[in-house]
Formats: C-alpha cells, structure tokens, sequence
C-alpha cells in the first residue's frame, strides 16, 4: 500500500486513540491499515467532488456575470475573486500566511477592478443615451409619416 500523508496521520492518531483508551484490538496493525485505506479513500472522493461542486459553481456564476457585464469585465472580475478566495481559503483552512507583498498586490488588484467596473458603467450609460436619441429619433419620423 502506498504511504500517504493521510493514511499516516490517520495511522498515529488511531494509535494514540488506542494506547490513551487502553484498547488492544486483536491485529491493531492491520485494523489501523485498513482502515486509514478507507478513511483516505473516502477524503479523496470528498475533496474531488468539492472540487468538482466549487468549480461548477464558479462556472455558474460566471455564465451569470456574463449576461449583465462585458466579457472583459466579468472574465477579470472571476479571476481575482478566485484569487481572493482562494488566498481566505488557504488563510481560513490551512494557517498560510499572508504577507505585506500579498496585501499590495491585493490593493492593486482591487484598484483594477474598481476602474474597469466605474469605466464600463460610464459607457453602459452612454450607449443607453445614445439609444434613447435614435429611439427618439425613430418615434418622431413615425409620428411624421403618420400625420402626413
């Protein structure tokens, strides 16, 4: 059986579950091998379908952002808010640290996006002027045709 960080974690902590309750099972050897197999065969079908269910969500979120924002704008926004969660993730479950470099990039990174989404809203407003004056402009030559 291959050695895997998991299985070996899993071994010595069944090990000292069974020395501190003063519990001897017959073959504890073989009882703690396989069932530290099981228990690493079980997390990694766990982490590959969470995997699996963030990716989706992702993609569905995106699809989304898609349909209310340009493509630039979305396709940048879900690469940084990967970023971001990603860096809480590893932050939040793992302990990592983040340094001072992590946090200016950050800044940067937010400075952005905040630029694109104020630009790109400015020009969403000045298409839907431009809209309403050839709407107008529609309306009114209808208007004429009608009276004459």
């Amino acid at each position: 059986m291959a050695s895997n960080v998991v299985s070996d974690l899993c071994s010595a902590s069944l090990s000292a579950v069974f020395v501190s309750a003063d519990y001897q099972p017959k073959d504890e050897t073989k009882f703690v091998e396989d069932f530290c197999c099981s228990a690493s065969v079980v997390i990694r079908f766990l982490c590959f379908f969470l995997m699996f269910g963030a990716n989706a969500v992702m993609w569905t979120l995106f699809v989304r952002s898609l349909q209310h924002a340009s493509s630039v704008v979305a396709t940048v926004t879900n690469t940084a808010s990967n970023f971001f969660f990603t860096a809480i993730s590893g932050y939040v479950l793992f302990g990592e640290d983040l340094p001072l470099m992590w946090w200016i990039g950050a800044a940067f990174i937010l400075s952005g996006l905040l630029l694109m989404h104020i630009f790109a809203a400015k020009d969403d407003s000045s298409e839907k002027t431009k809209d309403d004056r050839k709407n107008r402009g529609q309306e009114d030559v209808v208007e004429k045709e009608k009276v004459s």
